[in-house]
């Protein structure tokens, strides 16, 4: 069943976010896949790794609202990283991003990570119910990864209230 298993992270059929500790931040740096999570091809991102060298300097950016790795299930292959960018707001709101390897693309799995990180959120302590006072909202957009375009892009909410 769906839902949170303390002891690998957020979980759903078809992943699971894995918090990224140490131990991983440092298997990544150094190009050196563990060989209990082979990596996907084309991960990590540029973008990752860019992240992973700060919290070299300040591990405070490690933590529930930080990275995850995405290891998709069954086979437990690493296809991308999902997190917060940062801990919550004034307003109690957060900032999700991910990315993942290029063959995972396309499949719902990063709607299905930013799903899992939403509702984590959503029972987190100090949290309101996240629709209230916001609205959906659909773009068209492409980021450097190529992710979403046009009407493939997941709706965006805004505050309106």
């Amino acid at each position: 069943m769906p839902g949170q298993d303390r002891s690998t992270g957020l979980r759903s059929e078809r992943l699971r976010l894995q918090p990224l500790g140490r131990p991983e931040l440092r298997a990544i740096l150094a190009g050196e896949p563990d060989r209990d999570l082979p990596w996907a091809e084309g991960f990590p991102s540029e973008a990752l790794l860019a992240f992973l060298r700060q919290v070299q300097a300040d591990d405070t950016l490690l933590g529930p609202f930080y990275a995850y790795l995405i290891v998709r299930e069954p086979d437990g292959v690493l296809v991308g990283d999902a997190g917060f960018h940062g801990p919550p707001g004034p307003e109690g709101e957060v900032e999700i991003g991910y990315a993942l390897a290029p063959p995972a693309r396309g499949r719902g799995l990063a709607t299905e990570a930013v799903r899992l990180l939403a509702r984590w959120r959503a029972s987190s302590p100090g949290s309101m119910p996240w629709w209230r006072g916001w609205t959906r909202e659909t773009s068209t957009r492409s980021d450097q990864n190529g992710c979403f375009e046009s009407s493939a892009s997941p709706p965006k909410v805004r505050r309106t209230g």
